[in-house]
């Protein structure tokens, strides 16, 4: 479960582009509770990150730049 503050840093916007790599952006990363991440890692993930500061000002997300072409 993400916290209020790791939604509004686009945690949730991430995505598992193989079966062990998760991409997010570095603010969503940045703000993950030591809790989320290890239980991401304890699922198998390895967190990869984008820096999308000025993408994420405008309202868009990782999800939003590779959705269409994944």
């Amino acid at each position: 479960m993400l916290n209020e503050e790791e939604k509004n840093s686009f945690a949730g916007n991430c995505i598992a582009l193989t079966q062990g790599d998760l991409f997010m952006s570095r603010a969503g990363a940045d703000s993950l509770r030591p809790q989320t991440l290890a239980t991401l890692e304890s699922w198998g993930f390895r967190l990869r990150t984008v820096n999308l500061d000025e993408l994420e000002k405008a309202g868009g997300s990782l999800r939003c730049m590779v959705a269409e072409i994944y």
